[in-house]
Parts: structure tokens; sequence; C-alpha cells
């Protein structure tokens, strides 16, 4: 069996500063390749509240697609 065409969908999202700012911290604290969010607590409870915020936003808009 061969699949001789494939269909692309591309979203543009949009976001604040401080959202982009969450996702990369939430990126960057991997462990072992695997976000962790446990890794967030060092960086306090109101940057942890912050990340979970925007993660569970872009969770929502893209349910919504």
């Amino acid at each position: 069996m061969i699949i001789t065409s494939r269909t692309e969908i591309f979203y543009r999202i949009e976001m604040t500063a401080n959202q982009v700012a969450d996702l990369h911290l939430l990126l960057a604290t991997g462990v072992g390749g695997h976000v962790n969010e446990l890794e967030l607590a060092p960086h306090g409870q109101s940057v942890a509240d912050s990340v979970h915020e925007t993660v569970t936003n872009l969770r929502e808009a893209l349910e919504g697609c």
C-alpha cells in the first residue's frame, strides 16, 4: 500500500509575549526529552501557575480547530 497524496493543515497561533515565554520555559524544563511540569516548581508558584494557564489556553484553542 502506498499513500500518494498528503494534505497538510497549518494553523497560525497568536499569543502574548508572556505566553511565548511560558511555553519556552515549559519546553526548556524537559527531562530526558519529555516535558516535565514538575520542573517548574523551582521557578516559583506564580510562574508555574502562569505556565499551566498558558498550556490550558493553548489546548482549548487547538480543540476548537
